[in-house]
């Protein structure tokens, strides 16, 4: 006797066949197509094409091995004016994903997450000239036996990297681990250590996508809509990632601790975060947090305290007193130099000054550290570390003097894992700022 297929109910069959045609559901599938659509336009745009946006060749012209294998295609449809246009469309497109991410399927957000980051690789950088600083940096060491922390970059003039950036007469802030590592990657060359180099971060920003998706999953969180909202967002994509800035690096490796501080491995936890200082001295923001979020305080603190003794023993050792110099130049960033997209330069517009005065900038040094004091004593009782982390990382954004706009990527992988709704949707709305304010293109960063 053949057998009799049974049909589910009437209900069910009818629930499979509108499940995957709901429109929030169409929505979302539309806005990752649109979203990948506009990448690929960005990339390619920004290596057929000579523009602000795109300062490295301003400055120094656009060979071959700085635009990469994208040199000279360009679609009409892109320029420096149309360029504002697809950065906005980029962020409906984030946005419309977000609001959409929990109708769709989660492995599909990190699919498209991690493929959004690799285009980059082929596109010069964007907005900043960091990357090409960085391989200065270390050629100085090794190609002119210079200590990047006493020379500037103009102490060696012949090097060929020299007419791609902006940075020539201040000494590296970097933090000494990332200085180290910057050493056998421009010793390959000035060319390859710049691919290297480049390449590097394009790794980072996939590892910071992995470890935001493992990081949700330890804490029960939706771990698609988790990796969107910070993997999708336009300015981790095209500032940051686009950039190839060492926040990336410095990035995964908060992430990489906070991950092992989740997971009760508080002491391995908090000796990767004080590596990631090493990287870059922000990481800072984040150490304290892990340490009061740790279940075993007594034992955190003390290995925080043990690996900064190590790691700036290990670094002095190796680049001596100039070490301190990359301080100076650090904090001088932060509270001296000045951009237009800062929270003291808002709060001095709203007041009716071009320029905010002294007393602007000491009231929202106040405010910030307000706001972390209460974020810690919030931590030491119990709130989520994470998100207090994410609360003080935003307060210290809000009162720098000189704010790159890259400078978001210490923010968003912490609203993307806290448990604050509030601290989401404000990080959403300040990064909306800078990639929908017209003064972006027109007042890049400058030191």
């Amino acid at each position: 006797m053949p057998a009799v297929a049974i049909k589910p109910p009437l209900s069910t069959r009818a629930a499979a066949r509108s499940s995957p045609l709901r429109p929030i559901r169409v929505l979302g599938l539309g806005a990752l197509a649109a979203h990948l659509l506009i990448v690929a336009i960005i990339v390619v745009g920004a290596a057929g094409r000579s523009f602000k946006v795109v300062p490295s060749v301003t400055i120094g012209g656009s060979p071959r091995w700085l635009t990469g294998p994208l040199h000279g295609v360009s679609w009409w449809t892109f320029g420096p004016s149309n360029y504002t246009l697809w950065l906005e469309a980029l962020f409906v497109a984030y946005v419309a994903v977000v609001v959409c991410s929990g109708n769709l399927p989660s492995r599909l957000l990190l699919w498209v997450s991690v493929a959004a980051q690799l285009p980059w690789l082929l596109a010069p950088p964007l907005v900043s000239t960091d990357v090409v600083t960085y391989v200065t940096f270390g050629r100085l060491g090794t190609a002119f036996g210079l200590n990047p922390y006493a020379s500037p970059p103009r102490a060696a003039p012949s090097n060929p990297l020299l007419p791609f950036h902006d940075w020539h007469n201040l000494t590296t802030p970097y933090g000494p681990l990332f200085t180290a590592l910057s050493y056998p990657i421009s010793a390959v060359g000035a060319v390859a250590g710049y691919w290297l180099m480049k390449a590097l971060m394009v790794g980072a920003a996939v590892t910071c996508v992995g470890l935001v998706w493992r990081l949700a999953r330890a804490r029960r969180s939706h771990p698609g809509r988790t990796v969107a909202f910070m993997a999708l967002n336009p300015v981790w994509l095209v500032i940051v990632v686009g950039g190839f800035h060492n926040d990336l690096l410095m990035m995964a490796i908060v992430l990489a601790g906070s991950l092992l501080v989740v997971s009760r491995r508080e002491i391995s936890g908090i000796v990767t975060l004080a590596l990631a200082v090493a990287i870059k001295y922000a990481a800072v923001l984040v150490l304290p947090f892990a340490v009061l979020g740790s279940s075993r305080r007594r034992e955190a603190l003390f290995a925080a305290v043990a690996a900064g003794a190590v790691l700036a023993a290990a670094s002095f050792a190796a680049f001596g007193g100039a070490l301190v110099n990359g301080l100076q130049v650090a904090g001088d960033t932060a509270t001296f130099y000045r951009t237009w997209l800062t929270g003291p330069a808002e709060v001095g517009h709203l007041l009716g000054y071009s320029r905010p005065p002294a007393a602007v900038d000491t009231a929202m040094l106040l405010f910030a550290a307000a706001v972390i004091a209460l974020m810690l004593v919030r931590t030491w009782r119990g709130s989520d570390w994470i998100a207090c982390a994410g609360w003080a990382t935003l307060a210290a954004l809000s009162a720098a003097t000189f704010l790159g706009q890259w400078y978001l990527s210490w923010l968003l992988p912490l609203a993307a894992v806290g448990r604050s709704r509030l601290l989401r949707v404000v990080t959403v709305i300040v990064c909306g700022y800078v990639v929908l304010n017209p003064m972006y293109l027109t007042h890049l960063p400058h030191r």
